[in-house]
């Protein structure tokens, strides 16, 4: 069922390499693709302009949503960009930066 689980979770990831590394972390094998946890985001820290608050993912967007009166509209958006953002790459997705461009008609 591990290898199973390693190879769904895992894009590519082949049979050979799949059984490896779980003999790898069990110790049953010294040599072969190591499985590691990736990151996470446990806290923000983010200038509101009254001075810093520390957040955790949810407790981000819950506090960008009540303070729409003094942040106002588009910083709303860009703290909510940015939450999308990190939530993304939380759960394990990359995350590319695109360059906005101007179209003239």
């Amino acid at each position: 069922m591990a290898i199973k689980a390693l190879r769904k979770g895992v894009p590519g990831c082949g049979l050979k390499e799949a059984k490896w590394a779980i003999d790898r972390m069990l110790g049953r094998r010294k040599f072969g693709p190591l499985i590691k946890l990736f990151s996470s985001i446990k806290s923000i820290n983010i200038n509101v302009g009254e001075g810093d608050i520390e957040l955790d993912l949810e407790g981000l967007e819950l506090k960008a949503l009540s303070n729409i009166e003094k942040l106002g509209i588009s910083e709303i958006r860009r703290i909510l960009d940015l939450h999308e953002i990190l939530m993304a790459w939380d759960t394990g997705k990359k995350i590319t930066v695109h360059e906005n461009e101007c179209v003239n008609d």
